[in-house]
């Protein structure tokens, strides 16, 4: 069990990266290159050439492979809802550290209730 728990763990830390990184090429690439989601195509061949996006592509194709390992290991009921815990708060805390978004009072009570679900749930 804990070496599952430690899988679920790098999957959501992976998972988190991906989005991050994903996120920082989203932004280089709008602001030096001006393309949008209007312009999906433009905007997706400029991802495929920026180094975050790619990074991040990286990071989510390992995070998949490690989850087929835990999912196969545990089952699903619970090995989701604690990924998802585990990934909302290393999400909302890396947003903040890392992309500069705002942290409000009603962020932090989401990420309250959610991990207040999962215990629940694991119990």
């Amino acid at each position: 069990m804990l070496k599952s728990f430690l899988l679920i763990i790098a999957v959501s830390s992976m998972t988190v990266a991906s989005q991050i990184f994903i996120k920082k090429g989203l932004v280089v690439v709008r602001e030096t290159s001006g393309v949008s989601l209007q312009n999906i195509h433009l905007t997706l061949l400029k991802l495929l050439q920026n180094k975050f996006a790619l990074l991040g592509l990286a990071f989510a194709a390992i995070a998949a492979l490690v989850w087929l390992m835990v999912i196969s290991k545990m089952d699903l009921t619970s090995a989701f809802p604690i990924s998802g815990a585990i990934f909302y708060l290393l999400l909302f805390a890396f947003s903040w550290l890392f992309l500069g978004e705002a942290v409000t009072v009603w962020k932090i009570s989401g990420v309250i209730v959610i991990l207040a679900g999962v215990f629940l749930i694991s119990k």
